[in-house]
């Protein structure tokens, strides 16, 4: 019987308004993102991401 390989969940969020180090949690010292930072609290964030497609492209494929 083969074993079952387990997918990674992933939510990716595209924000194009503010830069990466706009949310709380990405260490902001005056705005307040209570939504992204209790995400944040649950998960791991890509700190040093680099953009390479727009969203367009990646809703396209």
């Amino acid at each position: 019987m083969p074993r079952r390989v387990e997918s990674p969940n992933v939510l990716r969020i595209l924000a194009d308004q503010h830069h990466a180090g706009c949310p709380g949690c990405m260490g902001h010292p005056q705005l307040r993102t209570p939504h992204l930072d209790a995400r944040a609290a649950q998960s791991r964030a890509c700190a040093r991401a680099v953009r390479c497609a727009d969203e367009a492209q990646v809703r396209k494929g």
